[in-house]
């Protein structure tokens, strides 16, 4: 219906403005529901990963692999998540829709920081949690460090050994760290590192006394490497705070 007033201005009737609308929305939720329903039978045809290496790759695969040949609608991607956040080697995991018939996951793995021997002699990885990993065939790229724990079979030991590995790795230079091949706890809970030369005391595991005890190491290193006589020494106690003794090889202390 139209209105003319002065000016013959025209106005067009509310309600046919509104039906217009209102069929446009329709229009647009089927098309979106058809859509919807398409996408839904689509077949799952192929995966991918990133982020996974050789220590769970495989585990990762089988894992995407078991949503191939299923219709989009009916994966759960929580599910496909948490089945790959319990494969050990796995810390984390995102899941997503590649395209309209793929699947990816975004994997962060738990990373080999040091190895521990086992009560049976055997070794295995240990990560930055302190979580002793599964045996595996797969060897990492570069050499950690060894710990051994006075109860390897004590997670707080192995979780305290690791903080201190980690430690030593943040303090001390990158050449120094270099030099260390074992972590040994001792009954009581006294610490010894195993370097290249010597052996370090650092005690009991008290983290500010650690940290400094590592950048006391810096500076005794440095001085002693320029003067040579790095390997000279047998022992370097690192017990006290801003003070460092020495045994020589033959006995002596400094």
């Amino acid at each position: 219906m139209l209105q003319r007033g002065r000016g013959e201005q025209t106005v067009f009737d509310e309600p046919r403005r509104s039906s217009g609308v209102v069929v446009s929305l329709l229009i647009l939720a089927f098309a979106s529901l058809a859509a919807h329903h398409w996408l839904g039978k689509q077949i799952i045809e192929s995966s991918r990963s990133e982020g996974d290496t050789r220590l769970s790759h495989s585990a990762v695969q089988a894992v995407l692999a078991q949503v191939h040949g299923a219709e989009h609608r009916s994966v759960d991607l929580a599910d496909v998540r948490d089945s790959l956040e319990r494969i050990p080697f796995v810390r984390s995991a995102v899941v997503y829709f590649h395209g309209v018939r793929g699947i990816e996951a975004l994997i962060q793995e738990r990373t080999p920081v040091a190895q521990i021997v086992q009560l049976d002699g055997s070794l295995r990885y240990v990560d930055a949690d302190g979580m002793v990993l599964p045996a595996t065939a797969c060897v990492v790229p570069h050499t950690l460090p060894l710990i051994r724990p006075d109860n390897p079979q004590s997670s707080a030991s192995v979780a305290t050994m690791v903080r201190v590995l980690l430690t030593a790795q943040r303090e001390l230079s990158p050449n120094l760290y270099a030099t260390i091949s074992e972590l040994t706890e001792r009954p009581g809970g006294d610490l010894l590192i195993m370097a290249d030369h010597n052996t370090w005391r650092i005690g009991l595991p008290e983290a500010q006394r650690y940290r400094e005890a590592f950048a006391d190491m810096n500076v005794f290193w440095d001085r002693a490497a320029r003067s040579g006589s790095m390997p000279r020494f047998a022992e370097v106690d690192l017990r006290w705070s801003r003070h460092i003794v020495v045994r020589r090889s033959g006995g002596e202390h400094t």
